[in-house]
């Protein structure tokens, strides 16, 4: 029963939300875009399956090539370079389309994209780009959240390489292929993962706008 009641609640609170996005869609023309970039760059190389794998993940994790590897991304893809490749992006999706335009000035409320984390992350079996969005409307009309969703993108960059049981060569290997690419290729590969992301979440912005 309680479970019901909840199951219940939640249905509830996201058509309200449903509605609200809807409600401004149909007056709002305008919003203004704010990009925020919590945090550098950062690569997450996962944990491993077996002991062997742990006690040697743990050498690579403290080695000189570790560190130059994150050093260089946080170099290469800083806060601004991301906030950038997103404002670019999601003003040209969005354009003049349904529900609304990306405009400067006075506007009819704000479409925030906070960016949680981006950079390289253990994923499935081997490592990836990837990047995390929160994407949230706000009504200039009232002042109120009527839009919040979370989006996680990740591509394929390193699945076409070795794959092992334990972290330990998956680590290697990713490392020496990122040390092959050059500084454009890391910089194709991370804005790849921004317009996957941001297609992702104004697709699904624009659906619960209009359906």
């Amino acid at each position: 029963m309680k479970i019901s009641l909840f199951l219940g609640a939640l249905l509830l609170s996201l058509s309200s939300c449903a509605n609200h996005l809807k409600d401004f869609a149909q007056q709002a023309e305008t919003v203004s875009l704010n990009v925020v970039v919590v945090d550098t760059a950062s690569i997450d190389w996962g944990g491993s399956d077996n002991l062997l794998g742990s006690i040697v993940s743990a050498a690579v994790t403290a080695s000189a090539d570790q560190e130059k590897m994150e050093t260089r991304l946080q170099t290469l893809l800083g806060p601004k370079v991301v906030e950038s490749m997103i404002v670019e992006d999601a003003s040209k999706r969005l354009g003049t389309k349904i529900p609304f335009a990306v405009a400067s000035g006075k506007t009819d409320g704000s479409l925030e994209i906070i960016v949680n984390q981006y950079g390289i992350s253990k994923t499935g079996s081997s490592h990836s780009f990837t990047i995390d969005y929160t994407i949230s409307v706000f009504s200039g009309f009232n002042g109120e959240k009527v839009y919040s969703q979370d989006f996680f993108c990740a591509d394929d960059s390193f699945h076409s390489f070795v794959r092992s049981p334990g972290n330990i060569f998956n680590t290697a290997t990713t490392i020496a292929l990122l040390n092959k690419l050059t500084d454009e290729q890391v910089r194709a590969s991370l804005k790849s993962v921004v317009e996957k992301c941001t297609q992702t979440g104004l697709s699904a912005m624009r659906d619960r706008a209009t359906d």
